[in-house]
């Protein structure tokens, strides 16, 4: 990194001023020869209000943000009994008035445009020397969410309503132009970035999800579709009861800390930490209750377990990484047989006991399918530690570059 820009950050880290730059109280330092201005010299508003259709049509609305990325939506088409219509055209920025506070508000896509918007969600026009890829970087800031939280007064949900006016008001920097648009284009680089990172994790779970489907006989059959060479034999059929033992866990969430030594599984996807560890063994574990049949973890060591939880362990005739990937791939759907709602409460002990595993007799053909698929695995944690590391590098960057703290080359 830059000395300049090193030196830049000591110095805010330090609370001292950089020079060549000013603070605002509502939107924090910038250089000091950006523009310190308001939304309305950024954006107008504008209504293109359109006769109301006698047909069912198509409506864009605007959510809240959700996993960092805000967006607009569509909904089926229909006949909706609104006083005013109005069009949207590509780049418009559309605010949710009774969700700006949640952060509702986003940059209409080139699909978006001449679809119909309600007088919930007011358009703005960026004006011709703003460029509207920066500033859908501008508004997705915590800072921006804040003030628009602000200006937005009432009660709880749709009674807090967005005052337009105060919008216009809200105070933003306004770089000169190229370098909103040079800023724009380098975080647009790392936003494709991310998205052949993440193109990639998805092929290769669909990947995955068709060699769990060929690498496995399905209903009825008795050897699967797809075998490595050299084995043929007919694969074994016993209820998991035969197979291992199965128990609960003893230990409550208060049982947590942060710090602690030992993986500690709750009745969540990702484990948390334990300062104790009541197994030391070679298990697979599901949870009892909340996201049944999608949570599953492999262990080999020393852990902490919930007592939602169940633990299978002490295998016999089969391996424990091979049991872990047959069980899996097949307990949402046992689950769900049993039972008549679309969603299972929670695990009762038959569900996981009585449960029919299939698998070949030859321990070498269970290593290899557990060894090839975790193979599998392994390379997508690999890629999606790639996609999270692009992720904080964009953050990053719009720290440097949205503050000024780093200038571009224009």
């Amino acid at each position: 990194m830059d000395k300049r820009i090193i030196d830049r950050i000591n110095n805010m880290k330090q609370n001292k001023l950089p020079i060549g730059y000013r603070r605002t109280k509502d939107i924090g330092i910038a250089p000091s020869d950006w523009k310190l201005g308001k939304m309305s010299d950024v954006v107008t508003p504008v209504k293109r209000a359109v006769p109301k259709p006698d047909k069912p049509y198509w409506r864009l609305g605007v959510r809240s943000w959700a996993k960092g990325t805000f967006h607009t939506y569509v909904d089926e088409p229909e006949i909706i009994n609104m006083d005013e219509l109005y069009m949207v055209h590509e780049n418009d920025l559309i605010v949710n008035i009774t969700f700006a506070w949640e952060h509702a508000i986003a940059i209409a896509k080139k699909e978006d445009q001449g679809l119909l918007v309600s007088h919930r969600f007011p358009s703005y026009e960026f004006k011709t020397e703003q460029c509207p890829d920066y500033y859908k970087l501008v508004v997705s800031q915590r800072f921006f969410k804040d003030m628009l939280d602000h200006i937005s007064p009432g009660g709880a949900g749709r009674n807090r309503v967005l005052n337009q006016k105060d919008f216009l008001n809200l105070p933003c920097y306004i770089p000169p132009y190229d370098e909103q648009k040079r800023i724009a284009e380098i975080l647009l680089v790392q936003d494709r970035m991310i998205d052949l990172c993440e193109k990639k994790v998805e092929q290769l779970k669909k990947l995955k999800k068709v060699f769990l489907q060929k690498m496995f006989p399905k209903p009825g059959a008795t050897v699967p579709e797809w075998r490595f060479p050299g084995f043929t034999d007919a694969w074994e059929q016993r209820k998991a009861n035969e197979l291992c033992s199965i128990t609960t866990g003893k230990s409550n969430t208060q049982d947590q800390v942060d710090d602690g030594k030992y993986p500690f599984y709750i009745r969540s996807d990702m484990p948390v930490k334990s300062n104790r560890y009541l197994y030391d063994e070679e298990a697979v574990i599901t949870i009892g209750d909340g996201n049944i049949g999608k949570v599953f973890h492999y262990v080999n060591g020393k852990f902490d377990l919930h007592q939602r939880c169940y633990k299978m362990a002490d295998f016999r005739g089969v391996l424990a990484k091979y049991f872990y990937y047959f069980f899996s791939t097949h307990f949402y759907d046992r689950a769900m047989k049993m039972t008549a709602k679309a969603t299972v409460d929670s695990v009762r002990l038959e569900m996981i006991s009585d449960m029919e595993i299939l698998f070949p007799k030859s321990y070498d053909e269970q290593r290899l399918i557990a060894e090839y698929l975790t193979s599998l695995d392994n390379l997508i944690t690999l890629h999606q530690r790639k996609c999270d590391e692009e992720k904080q590098k964009k953050k990053a960057l719009m720290q440097l570059l949205l503050t000024g703290i780093a200038r571009v080359k224009i």
